[in-house]
């Protein structure tokens, strides 16, 4: 009698492991397809760049001290996008164009230590700096000779 409620016991266990198994690769399949949504990590050698994603401002986190490491959530990974990056008067501008592809699974780790996937673009600009317009200096102007003006 003591056998077949080990049997039991390890046949009830067995099923409730490939039951759990079989649900969890479901459930990770179904996430996969239905995450629709990622995000841009940009790192630029500009302190708090101002970003365009698609022709409008973007709401971007910037992570470290220095605003040098910009993040924008939520951004529709299942189409293309312009990006582009503005440092300020002394910056050129730089357009960057982001693809469906360029959308890689990373792992990121949270504040409770546990991993997580997330769809993210990851990009390094480096902006330059925009050249200086030089002024000519006019030649001053000598006073003409006006011969009727004599006294």
């Amino acid at each position: 009698m003591k056998s077949t409620m080990r049997r039991k016991r390890i046949f009830c266990s067995i099923l409730a492991l490939v039951f759990g198994l079989v649900a969890s690769n479901h459930a990770l399949a179904q996430e996969e397809e239905d995450v629709t949504k990622g995000s841009i990590k940009l790192t630029t050698n500009v302190e708090y760049p101002m970003l365009t994603l698609d022709g409008d401002s973007a709401d971007a986190e910037y992570e470290g001290g220095s605003g040098n490491v910009a993040i924008i959530y939520n951004v529709d990974r299942t189409a293309d996008h312009t990006l582009v990056v503005n440092g300020g008067d002394e910056y050129t501008p730089i357009t960057i164009k982001i693809k469906q592809k360029d959308f890689k699974k990373v792992r990121l780790k949270t504040a409770d230590r546990s991993l997580v996937y997330r769809w993210r673009v990851t990009k390094k600009v480096r902006l330059k700096k925009a050249k200086k317009q030089t002024k000519k200096k006019e030649a001053p102007k000598k006073p003409e000779y006006d011969p009727d003006d004599e006294d």
